[in-house]
């Protein structure tokens, strides 16, 4: 209920496209597939990062979150200078 609460607020705070990453420690198994389920089940896209994957000792874990992707806005193509000469000719 915690995590819930946690990760819908933080989806309400981020806009559309922001990221998040989080370095966690879990405990065991069950609690590190509990966080990665409450995170997409509140919306969040992303995944999980483990560094030094074969280190007891070292085992890092991020929690990668992605806030749904980001509008899309259509950018006009460069002109090149052929382009131009043709813009100016038809003037």
């Amino acid at each position: 209920r915690r995590l819930k609460c946690f990760f819908m607020s933080l989806f309400c705070c981020l806009r559309r496209g922001a990221r998040a990453v989080f370095q966690f420690y879990p405990a065991n198994k069950m609690q590190l597939d509990m966080i990665v389920k409450a995170s997409e089940r509140c919306g969040f896209t992303g995944g999980l990062v483990v560094d030094f994957p074969h280190s007891t000792k070292a085992k890092k874990y991020f929690l990668v979150l992605f806030s749904g992707p980001a509008h899309a806005f259509s950018t006009p193509a460069p002109k090149t200078g052929q382009e131009v000469d043709e813009e100016m000719d038809s003037d």
